[in-house]
C-alpha cells in the first residue's frame, strides 16, 4: 500500500479535495476542534509548523482496486458506487477537524491571531495581533497561503473499505478510541443499526445528565439496550 503524498496551496486543497470530500459516520469521531483549536491550527500553518498530513481516499481509484482483486470486494464496490452517485470524489480518513478548519478559514468564517510570520528581505518576524480573516491577511502571509504548497494530503488509492477503516483506526491514536468508538468504526451492519436508532433521539442525548455525548455514549446506551432486549 503506497503513500501518495501531495502538496497543495490552500485554495487548491479546498477546490480540488475538500469541496469534493465526504466523511462517513463510521470514519469520524465527535471530538471536534474548539474555536481556539482551529485558530492554533491556522497559526501552525502560517508559521510553517504543520507536520501531519491530512489523509483521504480516492473513491474511484479505491473502487478500481477493489475490482482488481483476485476475489473482488463487493462490499467495497457497493460503498464506493454509492459515493460516486453522490458525486463524492474523496473520502475523509484522517484530519476531518483540520479540513473543516481550513474550509472555514478560507471562506472568512473566522480569523486568526497570534501567528508570527517572516516578512522577507531580512526583516524581523511580525505578529498578527488582532483577529484577521483570510481575505484581510498581510500580503506576505496571503501570498504564502495562495502560492505555496502549504497543505499536505496523503491520498489512498489502493485500499478496500475495510482496509480504509483499519487505516482510520491506526491513524486516530492521539486520543485512544473508547470501545464504542471502535465499534462505530466497524464495517458490520450492527454499527449502522445502532447509529440509525441513536439518531432518532439526537435532540435528547446532549441534555442527558453526565452523558459524554461527544464520546458516543449515546451509541453505547442504544447498543446496551438492544442487547438487553435480545436477552440471553
Amino acid at each position: 500500500m503506497a503513500i501518495n503524498l501531495k502538496h497543495y496551496t490552500l485554495r487548491q486543497a479546498n477546490i480540488t479535495i475538500f469541496d469534493k470530500c465526504k466523511s462517513l459516520p463510521s470514519l469520524q469521531r465527535r471530538i471536534a476542534f474548539l474555536p481556539l483549536d482551529k485558530v492554533r491550527f491556522i497559526q501552525s500553518l502560517i508559521e510553517k509548523n504543520v507536520r501531519t498530513a491530512i489523509v483521504v481516499a480516492d473513491v474511484q481509484k479505491c473502487r478500481e482496486h477493489a475490482i482488481s482483486l483476485e476475489n473482488p470486494c463487493q462490499n467495497s464496490i457497493e460503498v464506493f458506487d454509492k459515493l460516486i452517485l453522490e458525486n463524492v470524489l474523496y473520502l475523509s480518513v484522517d484530519g476531518q477537524n483540520r479540513t473543516i478548519s481550513l474550509k472555514e478559514f478560507y471562506t472568512n468564517t473566522w480569523g486568526v491571531w497570534g501567528a508570527t510570520y517572516d516578512p522577507g528581505a531580512g526583516g524581523e518576524k511580525v505578529k498578527i495581533e488582532t483577529e484577521t480573516v483570510y481575505g484581510q491577511l498581510p500580503p506576505d502571509v496571503k501570498a504564502y497561503l495562495d502560492h505555496s504548497d502549504c497543505v499536505s494530503i496523503d491520498i489512498i488509492e489502493d485500499q478496500t473499505i475495510g482496509q480504509i477503516h483499519n487505516t482510520y483506526l491506526a491513524l486516530n491514536s492521539g486520543v485512544p478510541h473508547n470501545l464504542m468508538e471502535r465499534i462505530n468504526a466497524s464495517t458490520m451492519q450492527a454499527s449502522q443499526v445502532v447509529r440509525d436508532l441513536s439518531s432518532k433521539g439526537n435532540q435528547m442525548w446532549p441534555v442527558v445528565h453526565k452523558l459524554v455525548h461527544r464520546r458516543m455514549e449515546d451509541l453505547k446506551y442504544v447498543a446496551q439496550a438492544i442487547l438487553m432486549c435480545i436477552g440471553d
